[in-house]
C-alpha cells in the first residue's frame, strides 16, 4: 500500500541505498502520483544519487501541486548544480514571485546574475541582502562592483553619505561607503571612513575585517595583521580574517623571495668570505620566505575551514596551488 512504500523508501533512504528508496517512492506514486511527501523524498533521494534533471521533474510535479517558494528555490539549486544558468535564474525568480521577502532566493540569484555579467539586474537582489547583512563582504563586495560596472558608483557614494547625514548610527551605509571608495582604490578615505565607524562600533568583527582589506592595500602589513587579529579575537567563525592573514604572510613572503633571488644572484659573483656570507643570508632569506608562504597557506586552510561558499573555495583552492609554488621553490636554491 502507499503508506508502505512511503516507509520503505524512507528507511532505504536512510540506508544509503538510494536505488532502491527511488523504486518504492515510485511505486507509491504510481498509486498517488500526487502524494506530496512521497515527490519531496523521492526528490531528495534523486539529488544524492547525482540524477539533479530527474529531481528537478519531481519538483517541478510536486510544484504544480502546491506551488511553494522554497521548491523553486530547490529547483534553482538543482541547476545550477549542473550549471543550467537561465534555468536556475527562472526557478529562483519564480520563488521570489511567490515570497518577495525570500532572502536566500535574493541572494543566490543575486550572485548567479553578477557572476554572468548581468550586473544591472543584480543589483537589486545583492542590496536587498546586503541591507540585511552589512557584515557580508561577499556581497558588499560584489554590490560595490555591480554599481562600476553600471555606471552607479558616483550616485552610490552620495547615498551612502547622506544616508550617514540622516543617521550617523548607520552601519550598513558606513560599510557600504568605505567599500566604494576601496573599490575606486580612494583608500585613505576608506580608512578614514572606518575608522569614524570603530569609534561608534569598537566590538564589530566586520570593521575590523574591513580596515585590515585597507591597511593590506597601503601596504601597511602590521597594522592589517593587528586587525585581523581583532576580528578573529571578536568572532572567530568568520573565515575573511584568515583570507586576509594569509595575504599579508604571503606578501611578506614575496619580499623576503625577492631578497633571496638578489642574494642568489649576488653569491653566484662572490668570491672567499664575502661568497660564504652571502650564501649564508640567502639560505636564511630562502628559509624565512619558505616559512611565510607556510603560515599563508595554513591560514588558507583555517578559512576553507570557515566557509561553504563555493565562489570563495574555488578562490582558496586558487590561492593554495600558487602557495605551493612557492613553497616548493623556496625548498630549493641554484647550488642544491
Amino acid at each position: 500500500n502507499l503508506e508502505g512504500y512511503f516507509y520503505l523508501g524512507y528507511i532505504k533512504f536512510m540506508m544509503n541505498d538510494y536505488a532502491s528508496s527511488e523504486d518504492y517512492y515510485k511505486r507509491g506514486l504510481q498509486i498517488d502520483p500526487e502524494d506530496e511527501r512521497i515527490l519531496n523524498n523521492l526528490a531528495e533521494t534523486q539529488r544524492l544519487a547525482g540524477k539533479h534533471l530527474d529531481a528537478v521533474e519531481t519538483l517541478r510535479a510536486l510544484v504544480n501541486i502546491t506551488p511553494e517558494p522554497l521548491v523553486w528555490f530547490r529547483i534553482g539549486n538543482l541547476y545550477v548544480d549542473v550549471s543550467y544558468t537561465y534555468e536556475a535564474i527562472d526557478a529562483f525568480e519564480n520563488a521570489l514571485e511567490l515570497d518577495e521577502d525570500f532572502e536566500r532566493a535574493h541572494y543566490r540569484l543575486g550572485l548567479i546574475l553578477f557572476d554572468n555579467g548581468y550586473f544591472r539586474e543584480a543589483i537589486p537582489h545583492l542590496e536587498y541582502v546586503a541591507q540585511r547583512h552589512p557584515e557580508d563582504d561577499l556581497i558588499n563586495r560584489r554590490l560595490t562592483t555591480a554599481y562600476l560596472r553600471t555606471n552607479q558608483l558616483d550616485q552610490a557614494i552620495a547615498n551612502y553619505r547622506a544616508q550617514i547625514q540622516r543617521d550617523p548610527q548607520n552601519v550598513t551605509a558606513y560599510l557600504n561607503l568605505a567599500g566604494s571608495y576601496r573599490t575606486l582604490e580612494r583608500n585613505s578615505e576608506a580608512l578614514s571612513t572606518l575608522n569614524d565607524l570603530r569609534a561608534i562600533q569598537p566590538n564589530n568583527p566586520t570593521v575590523y575585517v574591513r580596515l585590515s582589506d585597507v591597511k593590506l592595500a597601503m601596504n601597511n602589513l602590521n597594522g592589517a595583521e593587528q586587525d585581523a587579529n581583532r576580528a578573529i579575537s571578536l568572532d572567530d567563525t568568520l573565515y575573511e580574517p584568515y583570507m586576509l592573514l594569509s595575504q599579508i604572510f604571503q606578501v611578506r613572503g614575496y619580499n623576503k623571495y625577492e631578497e633571496f633571488i638578489a642574494l642568489e644572484e649576488q653569491a653566484r659573483n662572490a668570491y672567499g668570505r664575502e661568497a660564504d656570507r652571502l650564501v649564508s643570508e640567502r639560505d636564511s632569506a630562502r628559509n624565512e620566505a619558505n616559512q611565510l608562504f607556510t603560515t599563508a597557506r595554513q591560514h588558507l586552510d583555517r578559512a576553507e575551514n570557515k566557509t561553504g561558499e563555493p565562489s570563495v573555495l574555488r578562490d582558496i583552492a586558487a590561492r593554495k596551488q600558487l602557495l605551493n609554488q612557492l613553497i616548493e621553490e623556496t625548498r630549493r636554491t641554484f647550488f642544491d
